[in-house]
């Protein structure tokens, strides 16, 4: 496992490069990244916000968990542009069978079970929105936790 210092360096140059080239081949990039990291027994509840570990957080303590990953993609396109809506929703996914995190943005949803950014339009159908979470709703709850 890599020190955490390395982690946070390479979490920035991502965050560098996505910045630079806003395109599905980054946001695959980005993903990739979070999936590489070796998964976690433990984790927070994804239907919890109160539970949530921010970015820094995540990575240091290593809950790298499938929802984990959607949450840490969400923190990841949010500090790359702020001035895109970027949400994260709680999906269940009628495909892989499975409820869990992905981040969306600009009709890309990141994390899918699959490890493959995919265009919403055309995944929708397989994808039940359970709920919905803006910049304002995550960051208060972060606030409020502590």
């Amino acid at each position: 496992m890599q020190d955490k210092a390395t982690l946070l360096y390479e979490w920035r140059q991502i965050r560098l490069k996505l910045q630079e080239n806003f395109t599905q081949k980054q946001l695959q990039d980005t993903m990739d990244w979070f999936n590489k990291l070796n998964p976690a027994v433990h984790g927070f509840n994804y239907d919890d916000m109160y539970t949530w570990p921010d970015i820094w957080e995540y990575i240091n303590e290593g809950w790298y968990t499938l929802s984990g990953n959607g949450l840490a993609c969400y923190f990841t396109l949010d500090f790359a542009y702020p001035s895109k809506d970027v949400e994260l929703w709680l999906i269940h996914d009628m495909f892989y069978g499975d409820m869990y995190l992905v981040a969306y943005v600009d009709g890309y949803v990141l994390n899918r079970s699959d490890g493959k950014v995919c265009k919403y339009e055309e995944h929708k159908k397989d994808l039940h929105i359970m709920e919905k979470f803006d910049r304002m709703k995550i960051i208060s709850t972060l606030k409020d936790r502590k």
